[in-house]
């Protein structure tokens, strides 16, 4: 038997949070007129489950435990969002945490460049991982306490060496390799982390 559209129509969304192994998970149900079976889907914003109608909450989640791992490998490391919150009091926490950790690995590698600037910032920004004035201010993203390292590091060498090159040229790129030889890795890397959530 073929279901129509309209027996297929959504009858209720929920979001709901479920605690597996060490993580919590939230999650959106939508149930379905005419569907058989508990399915779970991977978006860009987390899971979606999606369920009969009369189906009870504690069965569906009793099937997101039995698939825990899967969730674990498919979500939550599938997720690559850079979003920390939006809670001004974590971002000041973080801020105050990623500070030092930033102005050292500055110090880090320009040992190497010797490049001048004139101060260094962190700001919780939705578009830009970091940024370089050309007054030489250094301001950098609250959020890039979630990359990896191998990134940070990216992004910290990147915004040094707009210091002396403040564009994208041949002569750019070449002075960011000398600290970051594979730069075009970590550029394409970085691409598969959204700031937007």
């Amino acid at each position: 038997m073929t279901l129509t559209r309209m027996e297929l129509t959504m009858e209720k969304t929920t979001k709901r949070m479920v605690r597996l192994g060490t993580n919590d998970v939230s999650y959106v149900i939508k149930r379905y007129k005419g569907q058989k079976r508990i399915n779970m889907h991977v978006r860009h914003d987390g899971l979606l489950v999606t369920a009969p109608p009369r189906v009870p909450i504690v069965e569906i989640e009793q099937a997101l435990l039995l698939n825990k791992q899967w969730i674990a490998e498919h979500v939550l490391a599938h997720a690559k969002c850079a979003h920390i919150t939006y809670d001004k009091k974590v971002i000041e926490h973080v801020k105050a945490h990623l500070l030092p950790i930033i102005e050292a690995k500055i110090d880090f590698y320009n040992y190497y460049y010797q490049f001048d600037f004139t101060d260094i910032g962190i700001r919780n920004q939705k578009t830009r991982w970091g940024s370089c004035s050309s007054s030489g201010s250094l301001s950098f993203n609250v959020h890039l306490a979630v990359l990896p390292e191998k990134l940070m590091d990216y992004v910290i060498v990147h915004e040094l060496c707009h210091l002396k090159e403040m564009n994208h040229s041949e002569k750019f790129w070449a002075l960011v390799a000398k600290c970051i030889p594979d730069y075009k890795v970590c550029r394409k890397s970085l691409k598969s982390y959204s700031l937007n959530g």
